[in-house]
């Protein structure tokens, strides 16, 4: 029987179409490979090991980072996070006690970045100043100096500046090299790896004028910002501020916090467990006559912000060695007055210290802005 072409077509049409979609197949492979190789990059991090890939959502919680530490900003679906009670007393004993009264000038990011923080030498000598303040990092997370911080490194935040030489410079020019860093208020961290975010209600990160913030009951957000200020200390610097290293004036329970608690989240529960998990995170670093301080916003001090960002005068004298606030030559006096109160050991001259444009007003410690 002679066999018709009919029959050869329709015996060869099965193998076609497994070949077809065979390479259909391939096609879509590829296309999620890459689809997963650009959406993944904002998941690599880059350690002294190498390179590894740290998702998030797929970290237990207690899942080492590159360095050893609790992976950033991750835990189980089963672990509960303690909020700090109100109670620091066995952190710090007493703030602030070896302080002396501190006359210091300001030193934008800018000038560390360009060299020209030297201008600013002679303008402290014309104001018998015996501190430079150096701006370091910015709200939008980066760094002035070469930062060797893994978290750092690894999110690609760090600057190009060798600062040792720098604060020996300060130093042997006859001034106390001092640090000012934002805390809480990171772009590049909230946005390159979320986790580690406020976030709203609705799951967008929070932001507001300061910038993108993130969660100070993160302990990860602590033990970074603990890193950078042991780093500067082992550069040079005596002291490092802390700025805000608060809680957004935002109501806490349209928050959403990248981590569960046991306890009610509230403005003065974050900023205690933010300089809580800090110090202990430091350790003995404090002990060899270094500084840690912060900066409170003027309405915390003079109005009803606390209740909102967390700010308690009490609570951030008991757990900083300087409080510095945003003032002025005529408002300073009565800036003392109020925080005067608020300090239980030390001195309230040298401990508070009012942020003032042009010079330095009477009656205690005090950084100005000049130039």
């Amino acid at each position: 029987m002679a066999i018709r072409p009919r029959d050869v077509y329709r015996s060869r049409r099965p193998w076609r179409n497994l070949v077809t979609g065979v390479l259909l197949g391939l096609v879509l492979l590829l296309a999620v490979a890459v689809g997963l190789f650009y959406g993944l990059q904002r998941y690599l991090v880059v350690t002294q090991d190498g390179v590894e890939l740290q998702i998030p959502f797929l970290m237990e919680s207690g899942t080492p980072a590159p360095d050893g530490s609790a992976a950033p900003g991750t835990a189980g679906p089963e672990v509960d996070v303690v909020v700090e009670s109100a109670d620091y007393s066995q952190l710090r004993t007493d703030p602030g006690a070896a302080l002396t009264q501190l006359q210091g000038i300001y030193v934008p990011m800018e000038a560390v970045m360009d060299g020209t923080w030297e201008n600013y030498l002679t303008q402290a000598a014309g104001l018998d100043a015996n501190a430079l303040v150096l701006e370091l990092k910015s709200g939008s997370g980066a760094l002035a100096w070469n930062s060797q911080v893994d978290m750092a490194v690894g999110y690609g935040t760090a600057g190009s500046v060798d600062l040792a030489p720098v604060a020996t410079a300060i130093r042997e020019a006859g001034y106390a090299p001092v640090a000012l860093i934002p805390a809480c208020v990171d772009e590049a961290l909230a946005t390159r790896y979320g986790a580690l975010a406020l976030r709203t209600a609705d799951g967008q990160l929070y932001s507001d004028s300061a910038g993108y913030w993130l969660d100070p009951y993160n302990q990860a957000v602590q033990a970074y910002a603990a890193d950078l200020t042991a780093e500067l200390y082992s550069l040079g610097f005596d002291e490092v501020i802390l700025s805000r290293a608060a809680h957004p004036d935002a109501d806490a329970a349209a928050l959403t916090y990248s981590q569960d608690a046991t306890q009610e989240r509230s403005p003065g529960g974050a900023v205690g467990s933010f300089a809580a998990g800090v110090l202990r995170n430091l350790g003995a670093a404090l002990d060899e006559g270094k500084a840690l301080s912060t900066v409170m916003e003027p309405d915390a001090l003079r109005g009803d912000l606390a209740s909102r960002n967390g700010q308690e005068g009490e609570l951030l004298f008991s757990l900083y060695d300087r409080v510095y606030l945003n003032s002025d030559i005529y408002t300073a006096a009565y800036d003392r007055e109020l925080a005067a109160p608020y300090v239980q050991s030390g001195d309230a001259a040298v401990r508070f210290v009012p942020i003032v444009d042009g010079g330095f007003p009477e009656g205690g410690s005090a950084l100005a802005r000049v130039g």
